[in-house]
């Protein structure tokens, strides 16, 4: 829909730090027959419906204060979730969207759990899985930047992001591995008491590049049997502050 902003139909509310439109689109999943947009800024999900591009927002527990809207101009943008990567999973007979933070940084170890036919919206702390993440560097390398997830087969795939520099003696990688969904799900449903799942298949990839830059994962998702996945050619600094992009591809 090229520039289209899209605007929630009940409008602005400040009571729940709630804009008049969606902030972003860091990741688009397809929940029953709406498009569910997640944002990296914003502690909302926004439900579109395809016919006539009506919004609904579905508000995430807010932060402290009750803030869910997150940027330069307020000086809260390090405190964001940074929701970059999503899927949609089927469990115990209902769909769940799983929407990931980044892992950028120890406040983004958390994934966001909804339900859309039940109305319930949840934030799970992951910092255990993120620890062993991060700690996994042939995945991570210098510095975990979760960018895309798909589900296959039972398995979640996440991908990481190799954009920014070398440090620490590591470098930036653009890497996959693999996670049995039925070992997510339980460490999420009850992170206090279920084992951190395990994972497998670490695989890292060269996506070569475009006006010398680096093309780095940004997104993923499965279509007719096949894995699509985004990137982008940034100089970014880091994993975490923006830089000029000299272009970006899709492929399979």
């Amino acid at each position: 829909q090229g520039s289209r902003v899209y605007y929630h139909a009940m409008g602005a509310d400040p009571a729940q730090d709630r804009p008049a439109h969606v902030r972003a689109g860091s990741g688009i999943r397809w929940v029953g027959s709406q498009l569910a947009v997640i944002q990296d800024d914003a502690r909302f999900i926004a439900l579109v419906d395809p016919g006539d591009f009506a919004v609904r927002a579905l508000a995430l527990p807010a932060a402290k204060g009750g803030v869910r809207l997150f940027d330069d101009q307020r000086g809260n943008k390090q405190e964001k979730l940074d929701l970059e990567a999503s899927l949609v999973a089927e469990v115990d007979g209902e769909e769940v969207l799983l929407a990931f933070g980044s892992g950028s940084k120890k406040v983004r170890d958390q994934i966001a759990i909804v339900n859309v036919q039940r109305g319930t919206e949840v934030i799970r702390d992951a910092a255990a899985l993120y620890h062993d993440l991060r700690d996994c560097t042939a995945f991570a390398g210098c510095h975990l930047n979760l960018e895309g997830a798909i589900l296959t087969a039972g398995v979640v795939r996440l991908f990481n992001r190799g954009n920014g520099k070398p440090r620490r003696g590591l470098q930036p990688v653009n890497a996959t591995l693999d996670i049995e969904l039925r070992a997510l799900w339980s460490y999420l449903s009850s992170p206090d008491d279920a084992a951190v799942p395990g994972f497998h298949d670490i695989q890292q990839y060269d996506l070569g590049e475009h006006d010398g830059l680096r093309l780095t994962f940004t997104d993923a998702c499965v279509s007719l049997g096949r894995v699509i996945f985004t990137a982008a050619a940034e100089d970014s600094p880091n994993a975490t502050d923006d830089g000029p992009v000299a272009g970006a591809a899709i492929a399979a």
